[in-house]
């Protein structure tokens, strides 16, 4: 699996897929200047009943919150008591995506636009990406759409999600999710949000130019140009031009020396 390394995290994360055991919450100790820093264990989040794949802070205007997925099927959103002590974190939310028999969930993020409604993207071992999004008059997540917007259309990936990104919005009128897959794809989703609230689900543009099981995808700081890895040992860049066509700017190979094309 191709990992790269654009982005550290301030919290680190870690879950024993091959163990019961909890994952944790970590915090660099600060409380001696003159020392050198180290991380503290500050929290433990065992609520999940199989291995936790993947973890995600929620947007700063939602507060202090964590999205865990894990094999049992379940996303479960976990929000700090109080944001100057960690070691208390409350489960707020748990969202059954698919079971633990399809194989649980492999990725999430959010909605990072701070004017829509609370919105979770979802991926799992399923074909099919599914959006959920916060009903505050029932307080409760619910399934908003699915990516394609029918279950099995041919715009449907063919193997399982392994990630997933939501692109930040710096002034669109509509949202941006992509994937990445086993089925060696990467695509770009639009989503349009229609007069009646509903929304429309449009597939701008597939890539199978990894030739190989695409693992991340990333979106830049403006939501304009998408980075995807994959077990080809390359990093694609890609942007849309002028004419709203999606192609590759750049690709970074582990094998170039030279560190690009």
């Amino acid at each position: 699996m191709c990992f790269f390394g654009f982005f550290f995290f301030f919290f680190f994360f870690y879950r024993n897929p091959f163990t019961q055991s909890p994952y944790f919450t970590y915090k660099l100790s600060d409380s001696n200047p003159g020392e050198l820093k180290k991380w503290e264990r500050r929290a433990t989040l065992g609520d999940s009943h199989g291995s936790v794949s993947t973890i995600k802070f929620a947007p700063a205007h939602q507060g202090l919150k964590i999205a865990t997925g894990s094999a049992d099927g379940f996303v479960r959103i976990y929000e700090a008591i109080d944001i100057t002590n960690l070691s208390q974190w409350q489960i707020m939310d748990q969202i059954e995506c698919t079971t633990s028999q399809a194989g649980g969930v492999n990725c999430l993020d959010w909605n990072p636009n701070p004017f829509d409604t609370a919105m979770l993207a979802v991926g799992t071992q399923e074909p099919t990406a599914k959006i959920f999004q916060y009903n505050d008059k029932l307080r409760k997540w619910e399934l908003a759409f699915t990516l394609p917007a029918t279950v099995g259309d041919a715009d449907s990936h063919t193997g399982p999600i392994l990630d997933i990104a939501w692109a930040p919005n710096m002034g669109r009128s509509y949202h941006l999710i992509a994937t990445a897959s086993k089925d060696r794809t990467v695509r770009i989703w639009r989503i349009d949000q229609a007069k009646n609230g509903k929304y429309e689900v449009k597939l701008v543009k597939s890539f199978p130019d990894h030739n190989a099981e695409v693992w991340r995808v990333e979106w830049n700081i403006t939501g304009t140009i998408l980075a995807s890895s994959g077990d080809d040992n390359t990093i694609r860049l890609w942007k849309q031009n002028f004419l709203d066509q999606w192609l590759c700017l750049s690709i970074i190979s582990g094998n170039d020396e030279s560190g690009g094309s």
